[in-house]
């Protein structure tokens, strides 16, 4: 009798979990703010794109499309750039996102652009997001969990962050909790999400009371702020280095190389930390936080916060990375 039980348990058990896993497979993608919209946008344009930049909100707010397709174009390379910054994002969510957007490109991409940002872990800001969910499908799950076995973690810390991530993975993989924006969709009831202009980057809007504290802050602490630029300017500013995941960035080199595509990392200004690599891959590293390297980059208005640049900011960094690539021959 207790095995009949069993079985009958365990059957119904094998049965749910195959059912959601085909639900996960075969029902509509979430809509995801930021991340659908994006998609939608470099889908729906009617030309298409050649170069795309993903990255962090630093990224978002920092790379102007218009401005390096035309220093592009002035150098000799007629490309169109679409801005892929999304804000809490780190490379493990660009793991997931770089097939999505070559997948419905319809240009073979010539560049794919790639924020370096040492902070693949799970942080509090991610694990606030539905993005956090949607980036753990059985690939990414695979890739963040590689991640965690070879990196320098105590084996509690270790322990937190295979469950952290296993649960995530069990969200995503089987539907869990998706049952009302399903019935929503079927009832015609689909939030609308943001529109995507100017080819996905997005300035700063000072009607927005975090952005405008956040900026007031950032003012009332101008002295200090300028004391660490001049001592960047002079070379005396030492950032930390960080080693990089060696997988994750071989992995994002393989997917775009295997587009046609060639693949150029950059650091943000002002002050991220400086990247180390042990991988085998030759890759293109751009370091916009050298300000002895880039020193008309490092000036006050440049910048809107302490992690950000301002609009002044984001076209002066384009020009520079346009200017990079074309170094770096523009076209394949």
């Amino acid at each position: 009798m207790f095995w009949s039980r069993a079985r009958n348990v365990l059957t119904f058990l094998f049965t749910a979990c195959l059912a959601s896993l085909l639900l996960s497979t075969y029902a509509p993608r979430p809509r995801l703010e930021d991340y659908t919209n994006r998609l939608t946008a470099f889908e729906d344009d009617s030309e298409g794109f050649d170069v795309i930049a993903i990255g962090s909100s630093r990224v978002m707010r920092g790379f102007v499309p218009e401005v390096f397709d035309e220093a592009m174009s002035a150098g000799g390379q007629a490309l169109r750039s679409f801005n892929f910054g999304l804000p809490a994002s780190g490379a493990h969510e660009w793991v997931e996102l770089l097939p999505e957007v070559i997948t419905r490109s319809k240009r073979p991409l010539k560049w794919v652009i790639i924020e370096l940002n040492p902070k693949d872990r799970l942080t509090v800001d991610q694990a606030l997001t539905d993005r956090m969910t949607h980036w753990h499908s059985v690939a990414g799950t695979a890739h963040i969990l590689q991640s965690i076995s070879n990196d320098r973690l105590s084996e509690e810390a270790r322990h937190d962050q295979y469950l952290e991530h296993l649960r995530f993975a069990w969200i995503r993989n089987f539907s869990v909790g998706r049952g009302p924006e399903w019935l929503a969709g079927l009832a015609g009831r689909t939030p609308a999400l943001a529109p995507v202009g100017e080819a996905g980057w997005v300035k700063f809007d000072p009607t927005e009371p975090n952005i405008r504290e956040r900026r007031a802050d950032f003012l009332s602490k101008r002295a200090a702020f300028s004391g660490r630029i001049g001592r960047a300017r002079a070379g005396k500013e030492n950032l930390p280095t960080v080693p990089l995941l060696p997988e994750l960035v071989s992995h994002q080199v393989r997917v775009a190389e295997a587009a046609g595509a060639r693949v150029a990392f950059i650091v943000m200004p002002p002050f991220s930390n400086s990247p180390s690599f042990e991988g085998e891959e030759q890759v293109t590293l751009l370091e916009y936080n050298d300000a002895h390297r880039y020193p008309e980059l490092f000036v006050f208005e440049n910048f809107h916060d302490r992690q950000h640049l301002s609009s002044q900011g984001a076209k002066a960094f384009t020009r520079l990375l346009a200017a990079d690539l074309l170094k770096l021959g523009g076209d394949n």
